[in-house]
C-alpha cells in the first residue's frame, strides 16, 4: 500500500483500516497499532476517573464517620462541676494560649509564645489551654525540657536495650551455672542483713483486657487444667534456687510480690504456692507482703487466705470510669462500684495498705473521663497512688488490634493529662516521693518520713528504707544491693550484677521447669561496670537531690551527660560545688558536687514541689543508653 498517495484531506478511518486489510502482511502491525492507541487513551483516561471517584467516596466515608465518633465522645464527657457553659463555645483562637508542641526546642518556644488572654481561672473549662494558662511560662517550659514521662528507672540498663549488642556482654540471656553463681554471691552478701524478695507473676485470665499481653494457654485452655502445672512449676522453680542456697544458710523472706492476676487461681492453690515457698525459710517482716488485686475475681476467700500468711497490701488497677473507655479496652464490667467493694472488703479483712495504680493515656481519654475518675478514688482514700503511662504496642496480640493509635490521645493531649493528675493528687493531699510515686500526707507513711531523714534509696522493687545507708556518698549506691527472685512468665530477677527474664509461654516454661529441672530465660543482662556506677548514680539523685560526681562516675559518664547538667545548671535548675573535673584530659565540669536548686519550691495552683515534676528529665540525664537530642538549637 502506497500511503503517499492516499489521500488525507478526505480521511475516514474505517475506510483506512479497510484499505489495510487489502494488502500484504507486511502492514498488519500498522493495522494493529491502530486498533491499540484508542484503547490505551480510553483506558488510561477511564482509569483516572475512576480512581478520583473511588478516592472520593472513601474519603467521604472516612470524614462522615470521624464526625459522628466525634459527636459521640462529646455526648459521653462527663461536664465539670466547675464548668460554665457559656466557655463552651470559645475556641483556641478565642482563648488564644501559647502552643506548647513538645517537639519544638526551647528556642524555637520562645519565637512562638505569644501574649496570654485573661481566662476565668474560678469557672475553668477543663482543657488543654485550662491545664497550660494556670501555669507561668517559664515553669511550663522547664517542665516541657525535663518531665519525659517515664515510667520509673526500676532496670538499668532498660529492658529495651538488654538485647542490643553494644558491648561484648548482655546480648544474650545468661546461661545456668553463670546466674546461679550470681545469686549465690549476693544471696552470701545480703541474706543476713537483708533477705530475699520473692515476687511470683501469674497469667492473666481469658478475660481478654487490650491493654495487656496474654498467654495463650490460658485463653485457649480451661484454666482449671493449666492452673496446677502452673503451681507445681513455681514451686519447681524455686526448688532450683533453694539448691544452690545448699546449706550456706536458711533463706530469709523480707517480701513476698504477688504480681500479674494471682486472683485468677483459686485460694487453695495460692496457699499451696504460699506453703511451698515458705516452708524451710525464715520470714523476717510481712508488712511488705502484697499482692495485686482485680476489683471483677477477687473474692473475700481470696482474702481471708493472703491474711492468714501476712498480706497486709493490696494493689489495684485503676482504668477510666468512662464506658467509652472501657469497651474500647474490652472492660464493660470494670466500674467503680467493684473498686469500691474491693477496697471495702480489704480493709475489713485487715489489709491496712491501699495502692491504686492509676493509667493514663488510654484510648478515647479525655481530660474530663480522667479527672472525674481521680475524683472518684480519692473518695477511697487510698494510702497510695502510682501514675503509669500506658504505651501502644501494635505487636500486643491480635486482641489490640480493636484500637490503634487512631483512638489514642494525639502526642500534645499527653502532657495535659498527666500534668491534670499531678495537680489533683496534690490538691487532695498527696505528697510525691518521686517518678510519679505519690502518698497520703495524713498515713504518716515511713516512707516519707525516711526521705526527710535521708534514709530512703531506691531499687528494681521501688522505694525502700535503709537506716545503715553509708555517710560517704560516693559509696551510697552499693548499699542499694538486694536479692530479687521472680518466678512464673515473665518474672524478671535482679541480682544486682544481672538481670534475667522468664519466657512468656507457659508451656516452653513449665517444659523446662518441670522436665528440664532448668530456668526458662529468654532475656538478661549482665552489668558492666560503668553500668553499675550510671544505675547507683541515678537511683541516688532520685532519692536525695544530690551526688558527688567520683573518678569511676566521670569515667562512666558520656561528654552529653556533662552536657545536659551545663544546661540545667544555666536553667538555674542545679547547682554545682567542689572541684573542677575533666574527662580524657578536658575540662567538662567546675565542679564535682551538684544538687537541684530550691528543691522544696512548691509551683502555684497545687501543682507540688517543682523538683518532683523536674527530677524525671534529671535522672535521665545520667542515662548513657538514651539517644538524648540537643535541646538548644
Amino acid at each position: 500500500m502506497d500511503l503517499s498517495k492516499f489521500n488525507f484531506n478526505n480521511f475516514n478511518f474505517i475506510e483506512f483500516l479497510d484499505k489495510l486489510d487489502q494488502q500484504d502482511d507486511k502492514y498488519a502491525w500498522l493495522h494493529v497499532l491502530c486498533l491499540i492507541i484508542p484503547v490505551l487513551i480510553i483506558f488510561g483516561i477511564a482509569r483516572k476517573i475512576i480512581k478520583k471517584i473511588i478516592k472520593f467516596i472513601f474519603r467521604t466515608i472516612f470524614f462522615c464517620i470521624r464526625d459522628s465518633e466525634e459527636e459521640e465522645e462529646e455526648g459521653l464527657l462527663v461536664k465539670h462541676p466547675y464548668e460554665n457553659r457559656n466557655d463552651e463555645k470559645k475556641t483556641n483562637k478565642e482563648l488564644d494560649v501559647q502552643d506548647f508542641s513538645p517537639s519544638l526546642s526551647p528556642a524555637k518556644k520562645n519565637k512562638k509564645k505569644k501574649k496570654k488572654k485573661n481566662i476565668n481561672k474560678s469557672s475553668p473549662n477543663m482543657s488543654k489551654d485550662y491545664i497550660y494558662s494556670i501555669l507561668d511560662d517559664d515553669v511550663m517550659e522547664q517542665i516541657e525540657n525535663y518531665n519525659p514521662e517515664t515510667n520509673g528507672y526500676p532496670f538499668y540498663p532498660p529492658i529495651k536495650f538488654w538485647k542490643q549488642n553494644y558491648d561484648t556482654k548482655g546480648s544474650q540471656p545468661p546461661k545456668q551455672d553463670d546466674w546461679l553463681k550470681m545469686v549465690k554471691a549476693v544471696f552470701v552478701e545480703t541474706n543476713k542483713n537483708k533477705g530475699i524478695i520473692v515476687r511470683i507473676n501469674f497469667p492473666y485470665s481469658e478475660s481478654l483486657n487490650h491493654l495487656k499481653v496474654y498467654n495463650k494457654a490460658f485463653i485457649n485452655e480451661k484454666h482449671e487444667r493449666v492452673e496446677p502445672s502452673y503451681v507445681q512449676g513455681i514451686l519447681g522453680e524455686w526448688s532450683i534456687y533453694r539448691k544452690a542456697f545448699g546449706i550456706v544458710a536458711q533463706p530469709k523472706i523480707k517480701s513476698i510480690q504477688l504480681e500479674g492476676k494471682p486472683s485468677y487461681f483459686s485460694p487453695e492453690n495460692l496457699q499451696t504456692i504460699l506453703d511451698g515457698i515458705i516452708l524451710g525459710s525464715d520470714i523476717i517482716s510481712k508488712n511488705e507482703f502484697s499482692f495485686v488485686g482485680h476489683p471483677n475475681e477477687t473474692t473475700e476467700d481470696h482474702l481471708k487466705i493472703l491474711k492468714k500468711y501476712g498480706f497486709k497490701r493490696i494493689k489495684i488497677p485503676i482504668y477510666d470510669f468512662s464506658q467509652n473507655i472501657l469497651q474500647a479496652i474490652n472492660c464493660p464490667n470494670y466500674n467503680f462500684e467493684n473498686v469500691k467493694n474491693l477496697v471495702e472488703l480489704a480493709r475489713n479483712n485487715g489489709f491496712n495498705h491501699i495502692h491504686f495504680e492509676c493509667m493514663y493515656n488510654l484510648p478515647k481519654q479525655t481530660l474530663n473521663s480522667l479527672n472525674e475518675t481521680l475524683k472518684a478514688i480519692f473518695e477511697l482514700e487510698p494510702n497510695q497512688i502510682t501514675l503509669t503511662k500506658y504505651e501502644f504496642v501494635e505487636w500486643n496480640g491480635s486482641h489490640s488490634r480493636n484500637f490503634s493509635k487512631v483512638v489514642m490521645p494525639e502526642d500534645e493531649e499527653i502532657r495535659p493529662l498527666h500534668l491534670l493528675a499531678i495537680q489533683q493528687l496534690n490538691k487532695y493531699g498527696y505528697t510525691c516521693l518521686g517518678l510519679d510515686e505519690y502518698f497520703r500526707i495524713n498515713d504518716g507513711n515511713p516512707l516519707v518520713e525516711a526521705k526527710k531523714k535521708g534514709q530512703l534509696q531506691y531499687s528494681s522493687n521501688g522505694f525502700i528504707i535503709n537506716k545503715d545507708i553509708e555517710k560517704d556518698t560516693s559509696e551510697r549506691y552499693k548499699s542499694n544491693k538486694r536479692l530479687i527472685l521472680g518466678l512464673g512468665i515473665e518474672a524478671i530477677s535482679d541480682v544486682y550484677y544481672g538481670y534475667a527474664m522468664n519466657t512468656r509461654s507457659v508451656r516452653d516454661w513449665l517444659s523446662n521447669v518441670l522436665e528440664k529441672g532448668k530456668f526458662s530465660f529468654t532475656n538478661g543482662h549482665e552489668l558492666l561496670q560503668n553500668e553499675e556506677l550510671i544505675r547507683g548514680a541515678i537511683w541516688q539523685f532520685l532519692c536525695e537531690g544530690r551526688i558527688k560526681i567520683t573518678k569511676l562516675l566521670i569515667r562512666a559518664l558520656s561528654f552529653e551527660s556533662f552536657r545536659d547538667i551545663k544546661y540545667a545548671i544555666s536553667d538555674g535548675i542545679l547547682g554545682l560545688s567542689g572541684f573542677q573535673i575533666k574527662k580524657d584530659g578536658l575540662i567538662v565540669l567546675d565542679g564535682d558536687e551538684i544538687w537541684v536548686k530550691d528543691k522544696d519550691v512548691k509551683i502555684q495552683n497545687d501543682f507540688g514541689r517543682k523538683s518532683d515534676m523536674l527530677m524525671p528529665g534529671l535522672c535521665e540525664i545520667f542515662d548513657n543508653t538514651k539517644y538524648r537530642k540537643n535541646k538548644r538549637n
